[in-house]
């Protein structure tokens, strides 16, 4: 009977385990998930439609007037100012700088670059800006009056190396 017992017992102890790994269930885990960078990535710019420098005088600069322009892309970009006419002498003495300090030395349209890093989040914009100015102190063309100028400066956009 003991033994009848025993085995009634080991029995138990075997079955229960397996009625109880019967009753494991399964969840499904459904998530949606942004990534830091798309499948192609993107080169997209803002810039102002126009900026006005005010009056400047032969042989004199203009105020500096900050420039917004803006990473709209998904990847970080170097963005190089060109003018869309390179032959005009006037405004080929448009300067560039990052900060509008005195220590700061300008450079002129062409040779100045800004790095923007790239937005945080896709579909967003990470803000830059660079000050720009006219120096007409080297100026060595003629000017003859008060005329109203104006030209295309091309914001060229690549990416950072």
């Amino acid at each position: 009977m003991k033994e009848a017992n025993i085995l009634v017992l080991l029995l138990i102890l075997i079955l229960i385990p397996v009625g109880l790994a019967q009753q494991n269930g399964t969840m499904t885990v459904k998530v949606n998930v942004t990534g830091l960078t798309t499948e192609e990535d993107t080169i997209s710019i803002e810039v102002p439609d126009s900026v006005s420098l005010k009056n400047v005088m032969e042989g004199e600069k203009t105020d500096n007037v900050n420039v917004h322009l803006n990473n709209t892309g998904s990847i970080a970009i170097t963005i190089t100012p060109q003018l869309s006419d390179p032959e005009d002498i006037l405004f080929q003495n448009i300067y560039f700088k990052n900060t509008d300090t005195i220590s700061t030395q300008p450079q002129r349209i062409g040779n100045y670059s800004l790095n923007i890093a790239r937005p945080s989040i896709i579909g967003t914009k990470k803000e830059g800006h660079c000050w720009m100015g006219l120096d007409l102190t080297n100026f060595t063309g003629k000017i003859s009056g008060t005329q109203e100028r104006q030209t295309d400066i091309l914001f060229i956009a690549l990416p950072q190396s």
